[in-house]
């Protein structure tokens, strides 16, 4: 596991919040919630 392989705590963590903003934080994913949501949206009742 990653955890294992690195020993410094601060490299650690910059990796991890890089991964994070590339994962969870990005454009595209905000982009995806969005049109999602939107999506769903045509499904729900008209009153909600």
């Amino acid at each position: 596991m990653l955890r294992e392989q690195i020993t410094d705590k601060e490299e650690y963590l910059r990796r991890m919040n890089a991964f994070c903003k590339r994962k969870y934080d990005s454009d595209f994913m905000h982009e995806m919630n969005r049109s999602v949501a939107e999506y769903v949206r045509q499904f729900m009742p008209e009153n909600n």
